[in-house]
């Protein structure tokens, strides 16, 4: 089990792993020196010499339940802190890493991701728990075999044997049980996909009742009938091994008292003693198999964390982890970029941008347009950060842009994406300032929708035209020199998108917001600095001074 001690000992620490294991072996001990006096007082009746109350074994038996208790409590309270700490250390170091990571490689694992907290965490937690059980069995089965030895070694050799038997059977068929746990296991992560394609896709599923059909029957009922499939396998495995363990244990009980017992002319107390320590061995072993699948699935569940993390780990982008602004290179003045090329190929399609040259000087409005599919989105995601240029070089206020220093660049930026995500609150650490969030509220329309309570929004249950009004209001709160929009006014109705052209961006352009837009409105050319186009994957500048207000929309 080195993936579960690599995965797990790290967070609860030697001490804590040595404390565990102190409590275990007390513990087990207790529970072993109960059936062990136990034995003694049924040999002290048989033989006749315990015709009165003795006060040393009433002494004897309230010691062992004592410890066994406090031991069993302190064992049960010690695995419960460990499992909540493996549970939440697991998931925070695994949201960390995500937070971190790089945009275009995370992308790809979301649904590893997903898996991963949402189950295999769970399982790991869930063993967690069920190792007491585990280890305090191991510790009463040596226990027991110890015992058994002095009571008679030839039967010990015996029941050793038959335990040999039993483990090996159970060894070489838990190989095929474990392939059909793994299996299982991949099947979750096709479960979690399907979910997400119901939960994400609800809308076109909900149009068109024959996609959802074929959703369910060829995807959830497959995935779920093979998933069931393989689990009963793998438990109808165990079971197997379970019962043939039982099965020889219970042959073996059988014959030492109608066999062995007369052979080895053995007498009855010691007849009883070596039976009653053997029914008490095989609860033990039963318990042992019981756990065993838990233990099997969270070997499979860390192993699938430990590669998890080492994959986040070489998402890793370079962050300083600080929250503030803090411009690093100095009030906004301008930006360049030179030769910057991007693609990607897939069994589909491949895709190509550039090379772009592009520069945005403090204070100006640039729109870019261009048809869907032309590389719009490519070209900011490249520019943000979100997709790593494979060429090319980014300066701002002639600062070239390194992977080392990228989270400083991208904190001159406030992004309104085209399918926008609204946080219930305000992500910063200071109050937001009220008379300017009611300012912002007021000239976006929206100061009756929603309200703002120590950064808390009131809701984000608005129409898709007022929730990127409302992203864009939080946009602005945090004061950064360049607001990227992407398609942000396709959203919004006639009347809101004309005062936003005419009035609103003027005014943020007054305030020294600088804007790069992604729109189509070409009525509305004419408000911007620069014009751009892109074509097959190609940015071209076009002649702002050809769009009036009487321009038609090329490419709505």
């Amino acid at each position: 089990m080195k993936e579960l001690n690599k995965l797990i000992l790290p967070i609860i620490g030697r001490s804590g792993a040595l404390k565990y294991i102190f409590l275990g072996v007390v513990s087990g001990l207790s529970s072993f020196l109960f059936i062990n006096q136990t034995t003694i007082v049924i040999g002290l009746l048989i033989d006749g010499k315990l015709n009165t109350i003795r006060r040393e074994y009433l002494l004897i038996f309230a010691t062992i339940i004592l410890i066994f208790v406090w031991t069993k409590r302190s064992l049960s309270l010690t695995s419960m802190d460990i499992s909540l700490k493996i549970s939440w250390t697991l998931r925070t170091r695994i949201l960390k890493k995500v937070l971190n990571a790089n945009y275009y490689q995370l992308s790809k694992r979301i649904t590893d991701i997903q898996t991963a907290i949402l189950s295999d965490i769970g399982v790991l937690t869930s063993a967690s728990l069920g190792i007491i059980d585990f280890f305090i069995a191991i510790i009463v089965t040596v226990s027991c075999f110890t015992y058994l030895a002095t009571i008679s070694i030839q039967l010990f050799i015996i029941t050793f044997f038959v335990a040999v038997l039993g483990v090996s059977t159970y060894y070489f068929s838990s190989k095929a049980n474990m392939r059909n746990l793994q299996k299982r296991r991949e099947l979750e992560g096709d479960f979690q996909t399907n979910l997400n394609n119901v939960l994400n896709g609800f809308k076109q599923l909900f149009m068109d009742d024959s996609k959802a059909s074929y959703l369910f029957r060829n995807k959830i009922v497959q995935n779920a009938k093979e998933s069931f499939d393989y689990s009963v396998k793998a438990g109808t495995g165990y079971i197997n091994n379970q019962m043939t363990g039982q099965i020889l244990f219970y042959i073996l009980i059988a014959l030492v008292l109608l066999v062995f017992s007369i052979v080895l002319n053995f007498e009855s107390k010691n007849v009883v003693a070596f039976i009653f320590t053997l029914l008490y061995l095989l609860g033990s072993i039963e318990t042992i198999m019981a756990q065993f699948p838990n233990l099997m699935k969270a070997k499979i569940a860390a192993n699938k964390l430990l590669g998890l993390n080492d994959e986040l780990e070489k998402y890793q982008k370079n962050s300083n982890g600080k929250s503030s602004i803090n411009l690093r290179f100095g009030e906004f003045e301008h930006l360049e970029i030179r030769g910057l090329t991007f693609s990607y190929h897939t069994q589909e399609e491949s895709f190509k941008i550039g090379p772009i040259n592009f520069a945005l000087a403090k204070g100006e409005i640039i729109f870019i347009n261009g048809a869907n599919g032309s590389g719009k989105t490519t070209f900011i995601y490249n520019l943000l950060g979100l997709l790593p240029p494979q060429k090319g070089e980014i300066s701002l206020n002639n600062n070239p842009i390194t992977p080392e220093i990228h989270s400083d660049f991208r904190k001159y930026f406030a992004v309104v994406f085209s399918d926008v995500y609204l946080f219930n609150e305000v992500l910063k650490e200071d109050v937001v300032e009220f008379n300017l969030w009611q300012y912002y509220l007021t000239l976006f329309e929206i100061e009756k929708k929603v309200t703002l309570k120590k950064n808390k929004l009131s809701t984000t249950d608005l129409s898709s035209g007022q929730r990127k009004r409302l992203a864009l209001v939080v946009a602005l709160i945090e004061q950064k020199p360049i607001i990227v929009l992407d398609e942000w006014a396709a959203d919004q109705d006639p009347y809101f998108r004309n005062k936003f052209y005419t009035e609103i961006l003027p005014i943020l352009n007054s305030n020294g917001f600088t804007f790069i837009a992604i729109t189509h409105d070409d009525r509305y050319y004419h408000y911007g600095a620069k014009l751009f186009r892109i074509e097959d994957g190609l940015l071209y500048k076009e002649n702002i001074e050809k769009y009036t207000a009487n321009g038609s929309n090329l490419f709505s």
